[in-house]
């Protein structure tokens, strides 16, 4: 596979903004009435104008059992700048341009399902928000942020196409897209109660898709309230008191193998619970969030991380 994160080729772009400074990639206003008023569409013009006509979901339904789609010549299309930029399945690589936007609005356009949410995080040394649109999204979403490895995130990323089938095309949006130790993760985040056939169809056509050509695919539903906890008890700590910051150290230094260890080092367990949490925040180390927190909890550090 190609490098995962192509370079910028367009020099005629302004100079980016220093790293004080933040931006919200947006094709859009974070209003939902200011476009939802004037009837905005979905996706922007260029971007809408390559993909070709879908076909319902009857007759995509019937390709896909029929085996008559074609993963080979699936492509993807993404917006930098509201500009589309097509390729072919096998020439995956991610834009490196600060404006690569999302691909289709969520929440802002006449008859939206969704609701729009953000979620702040450091891209390209700038901050960003990232558009979501519901609470389990906004949910594996953090959860992907924390994990070891991860250094870049977007959401409503491309669309996935595969063409010529039946006079038509299948397309479909998966919801993140995550760059782990180098390697593309994408995700798409629907709670089980809501998954029809299709969705499995389509789930199962994207998973076939993508690990063809090496990229790792997951689809994520309910998150669990222990999950939750996790995850709000480790955004409080992002940012610990400077007066642990000596146990913070010391914990990085002997990268303990479970969550005992770690409460033996800082002198208690509310201590350790603390500087545990705020080294997860940090996407030093992770544990597994679905299960509650016990000294038998193991830990899993970043790779090359001192």
């Amino acid at each position: 596979m190609r490098s995962i994160v192509a370079g910028t080729t367009d020099t005629s772009q302004p100079e980016p903004p220093s790293g004080r400074e933040s931006i919200v990639p947006h094709i859009h206003p974070m209003s939902p009435r200011a476009t939802a008023i004037r009837g905005t569409r979905r996706s922007a013009p260029d971007v809408r104008r390559l993909i070709p006509r879908a076909l319902t979901q009857d007759e995509a339904t019937a390709a896909i059992i029929d085996g008559r789609v074609n993963i080979a010549s699936a492509m993807v299309l993404w917006n930098v700048d509201d500009v589309a930029i097509p390729q072919l399945i096998h020439e995956f690589e991610i834009p490196g341009d600060l404006y690569l936007r999302p691909v289709r609005r969520i929440g802002t356009y006449q008859g939206a399902p969704s609701r729009m949410g953000g979620l702040p995080i450091i891209r390209d040394d700038l901050a960003i928000m990232l558009e979501l649109e519901s609470r389990e999204e906004h949910g594996w979403a953090r959860a992907i942020t924390i994990e070891p490895g991860v250094t870049w995130m977007h959401t409503q990323p491309f669309v996935l196409i595969w063409p010529d089938v039946d006079d038509g095309s299948i397309i479909h949006v998966p919801d993140i897209l995550a760059v782990r130790y180098d390697q593309p993760i994408v995700v798409d985040v629907k709670p089980a109660e809501v998954i029809d056939d299709y969705d499995r169809l389509i789930f199962q056509l994207t998973a076939t898709t993508l690990e063809s050509v090496g990229i790792e695919y997951r689809v994520r539903g309910d998150i669990s309230l222990q999950a939750k906890a996790h995850l709000i008890g480790v955004r409080r700590q992002r940012n610990i008191n400077p007066r642990y910051d000596h146990l913070v150290q010391l914990v990085r230094q002997h990268r303990p193998a479970t969550a005992h260890h770690v409460f033996t080092l800082c002198g208690s367990v509310p201590v350790g619970r603390l500087v545990l949490f705020h080294l997860i925040a940090n996407a030093a180390c992770r544990i597994d969030i679905d299960d509650p927190m016990t000294r038998s909890t193991q830990i899993e550090w970043v790779l090359g991380a001192s």
